[in-house]
């Protein structure tokens, strides 16, 4: 929205699993996007450290949060940053889909016949309050089932009416294209979608990040 993003996503593989994340730091500009950075690299740092190592059916996801989170909100608790964030393991081999939701907007899963998963929240906002806990949820999924992971400033996009683009609108909008076109692209989905924000936007000023990362399961 302004001359630097805190908004960020990352992909990653670790032991032939997939690993997405979306995130956004409080406030905007330069300041944001430094702590970003920071969050960032603590987030693939842990998650490559901690998960590289796991044996079991589910990923430590909790325990990649809980350590970001401890040291976040202990060695920068001056500075008041957090982030929400949504990270999620795909494990392949066992149609399954491991993630911690924390503090951020709830993604989309849509099976392949157009039923939606209901995320559950794994505890707050990264960064605030030390010790905090988190919890992992798990589900599978089946070939074709579509991932939208977004920032705040997707939903809350307004435009000179001051009307939001809203949940409703962005799920309408997915469930749009998986049914007008059966070899369905993950770039599709988030060229679509940065379409749209910009159509309903129109001449308002944009006044948050926009993110968005999709991927086709």
């Amino acid at each position: 929205a302004y001359n630097a993003g805190g908004d960020w996503y990352d992909i990653f593989e670790v032991n032939n699993k997939t690993y997405i994340v979306v995130a956004d730091v409080c406030d905007k500009g330069v300041g944001a996007a430094l702590f970003m950075s920071v969050f960032r690299s603590l987030i693939r740092y842990s998650a490559e450290s901690l998960c590289v190592q796991n044996s079991g059916t589910k990923e430590p996801l909790d325990q990649v949060i809980e350590s970001v989170n401890d040291y976040m909100s202990t060695k920068h608790a001056a500075s008041t940053m957090f982030a929400t964030v949504f990270l999620a393991c795909i494990n392949r081999d066992i149609k399954q889909l491991d993630y911690v939701l924390a503090g951020h907007e709830t993604p989309i899963l849509l099976s392949s016949k157009g039923n939606r998963y209901e995320f559950e929240y794994s505890g707050p906002a990264i960064g605030l309050f030390p010790d905090a806990s988190y919890s992992i949820g798990s589900t599978k999924y089946d070939t074709g089932s579509i991932l939208v992971g977004y920032s705040d400033g997707v939903v809350d996009a307004r435009n000179t009416k001051d009307i939001s683009f809203g949940h409703e609108k962005l799920m309408q909008l997915i469930l749009k294209l998986k049914k007008s076109d059966s070899n369905l692209k993950a770039k599709t989905i988030t060229d679509t979608l940065v379409h749209e924000l910009d159509e309903h936007i129109g001449e308002a000023a944009q006044f948050d990040d926009i993110t968005a990362v999709a991927a086709i399961l």
